[in-house]
């Protein structure tokens, strides 16, 4: 995964959500996210927009969805993309939200940058993380930043409650004896990110699930 791997941390140039303990959850990097180490930075040469504009940075949240790539997820979902073609469809249409958003967003000369060389070539880029493939992932941490960001993402609203799902139940008290009945389980089908975001800590609950 793109966002798992990268070496250095992103440098945001907006913060998008943030965590309920304060530090960033989801940010957004128009400046290839380079810091001080870099040798673009070194030279003090401007450093190309990356086709990755937001990321994944809470390292509870990360490392739940690492766990989900290295069984297979990116694979599991593609499976899934191939096999539905409504789903199929509702992926690529997110490409177009991502491409509107970073116009909207990224100052006017960094966006011609960033057509330059992932929209205009003939090997072009689509959505976060930029894939060759439309219909295809390759970064489960990306299509969930773009969830969280609160950009429509299907795949990453899947992975994100999927987690979210297996940590509430993994927190929730057993009852005591068979009489007793189970606590209610939150519908997460229909709440919003923002209703996510603000029910659950999202950074703890991940952190806890961990420590299981």
């Amino acid at each position: 995964s793109t966002q798992s791997t990268w070496a250095h941390r992103p440098v945001p140039d907006r913060e998008m959500v943030r965590c309920h303990s304060g530090h960033n959850m989801v940010v957004a990097c128009w400046n290839s996210g380079k810091d001080s180490k870099t040798p673009y930075a070194k030279k003090k040469k401007p450093a190309v927009v990356g086709a990755t504009v937001l990321w994944l940075l809470c390292p509870n949240i990360s490392k739940a969805i690492s766990r989900i790539e290295a069984e297979g997820g990116v694979a599991d979902w593609n499976a899934k993309l191939e096999a539905d073609s409504a789903l199929t469809q509702a992926h690529v249409d997110t490409h177009r939200a991502y491409e509107e958003w970073v116009q909207s967003t990224l100052p006017e000369e960094t966006y011609q940058e960033f057509c330059k060389y992932h929209i205009l070539p003939r090997q072009r880029k689509f959505g976060n993380a930029g894939v060759n493939v439309p219909q295809a992932i390759k970064c489960l941490h990306a299509q969930s930043a773009m969830y969280l960001a609160g950009l429509p993402n299907p795949v990453g609203e899947s992975v994100v409650k999927a987690v979210v799902r297996e940590a509430l139940a993994l927190a929730r008290p057993k009852p005591t004896n068979q009489l007793e009945p189970e606590p209610s389980k939150p519908d997460l089908d229909s709440m919003s990110v923002a209703q996510l975001l603000e029910q659950h800590d999202l950074c703890t609950l991940f952190h806890a699930h961990h420590e299981r």
